[in-house]
C-alpha cells in the first residue's frame, strides 16, 4: 500500500482550504471599496406619466432602503397599475437571488419563462419574462441584472460577469436586480406592452 498517497490528499486538501481563505479575506477588503456605478436615487417617482408610491417594507428590508440599497414601489397611471422592486446588492451576496426563486417560493406558480429583447434598435435591453399565477391572478414578471456598465437577463449570467470582473481586473462591481411586474389584464399583448414602455422609459 502506497503511504504516500494519504498524505498527498492531506495536502492538496490544505491548499485549495488556504486558497479559499485567501480569496474571501482578499474580497472580504474589496467590498469595502466596492464600485457603485448606479445609485438608486437615479429612479425618480414620476417616470412618463406614471406615479410612484413607496411600499411597506419587512424589519430586514427597512435598513436597506433606509440606506439607498431598496426599492419598492407601485406606480399608478389612471386605472393601471404596475411594481418596481431594486435591489442593490453592496457586495451581499444574499440580497439578490433569482427572481424565478423568489416567486417560486412565495407561492407563485411560474407557467411560462422567456428572452425577450425590448426597446428600440439604438438603445435596447435583454430581459427575462416570467408568467406567473397565484390565487388564480396571472402576472406578468420582467427582470434584468445591471451593475451600470454590464446587463444580464439572467441570475447565473450575472454571477459569471461578477466573477469575470474580479478574476480579470480585480474590481467588485455592485450589481442591481430590477423587477417590473403587473396583473394580467383582459388582453396579455395590451400589459406586456405597457411594462416594456415603462422599462423602456425607466433607462436602466
Amino acid at each position: 500500500m502506497n503511504s504516500r498517497k494519504p498524505v498527498r490528499k492531506f495536502v492538496y486538501i490544505f491548499i485549495i482550504l488556504l486558497a479559499v481563505v485567501i480569496f474571501v479575506s482578499w474580497f472580504d477588503q474589496k467590498k469595502k471599496n466596492i464600485n457603485i456605478d448606479f445609485p438608486l436615487d437615479k429612479i425618480t417617482m414620476e417616470i412618463n406619466g406614471w406615479n410612484g408610491e413607496n411600499l411597506p417594507t419587512s424589519a430586514q428590508e427597512k435598513k436597506w432602503f433606509e440606506d439607498g440599497d431598496l426599492i419598492t414601489r407601485q406606480y399608478i397611471k389612471g386605472d393601471d397599475k404596475l411594481y418596481l422592486v431594486a435591489i442593490q446588492e453592496r457586495g451581499d451576496r444574499h440580497r439578490v437571488h433569482s427572481p424565478v426563486d423568489c416567486y417560486s417560493g412565495s407561492g407563485w406558480m411560474i407557467k411560462e419563462k422567456e428572452t425577450l429583447r425590448i426597446g428600440s434598435k439604438s438603445n435596447s435591453k435583454t430581459v427575462r419574462r416570467m408568467y406567473v399565477v397565484k390565487n388564480g391572478v396571472p402576472r406578468f414578471v420582467y427582470y434584468w441584472f445591471s451593475n451600470g456598465d454590464d446587463q444580464c437577463a439572467s441570475f447565473k449570467g450575472h454571477l459569471l460577469v461578477f466573477l469575470r470582473d474580479i478574476i480579470f481586473t480585480g474590481s467588485v462591481k455592485s450589481w442591481v436586480c430590477f423587477q417590473v411586474s403587473a396583473d394580467i389584464g383582459k388582453n396579455p399583448e395590451v400589459t406586456g406592452r405597457r411594462l416594456e414602455k415603462f422599462i423602456y422609459k425607466l433607462g436602466v
